[in-house]
């Protein structure tokens, strides 16, 4: 589980993809969440679960493998 947060007003969502796919490097399943705080405008959180079992989050946000990005590697 971890927190994202994007730029931008949540227009500019690399890392969170970026984060998903690499994410399901690892686990069987990957969820987005929105979690939205009106406190911080101009930033949207979203919350990133994985995990190999498969759960049903409400709020989660439905997406495709178009939506992910390039899996994260530590240099």
């Amino acid at each position: 589980m971890a927190n994202i947060v994007s730029a931008n007003e949540g227009s500019d969502v690399t890392f969170l993809r970026d984060c998903a796919a690499t994410a399901l490097e690892v686990f069987v399943h990957a969820w987005v969440v929105p979690c939205g705080d009106a406190k911080f405008s101009g930033e949207e959180n979203y919350l990133l679960i994985a995990s190999d079992g498969d759960y049903a989050f409400a709020e989660a946000v439905p997406f495709d493998t178009d939506f992910l990005g390039t899996v994260l590697h530590d240099k």
